[in-house]
């Protein structure tokens, strides 16, 4: 059975990080967050270093702005598009 509860409870398993350098972007996704609900649209960034078993995503589209970051605190709404966030390999789907 599948229980809702609120999105700004749910983690999207993501960390801020630093604006890319422009032409880095690889593959679209879409950011997911525990309960398989959609956060957010974005695309695999190929520069930089993200920590085994995660991506770094460029952030182009916010759907749940309340949703909590991982990693260092903060939510979706505090981050700007074509900011760059680490998301969970297991969270991040391709589109």
């Amino acid at each position: 059975m599948h229980h809702a509860s609120p999105r700004n409870a749910s983690f999207s398993q993501a960390a801020r990080d630093s604006p890319p350098p422009d032409g880095v972007r690889g593959r679209n996704c879409i950011m997911k967050d525990m309960y398989s609900g959609t956060v957010a649209y974005g695309s695999i960034q190929f520069s930089g270093v993200a920590p085994e078993g995660f991506y770094r995503v460029i952030v182009d589209e916010v759907i749940h702005d309340d949703v909590q970051l991982f990693m260092e605190g903060g939510t979706l709404g505090d981050i700007s598009s074509g900011e760059a966030v680490v998301s969970h390999e297991s969270l991040t789907c391709f589109r």
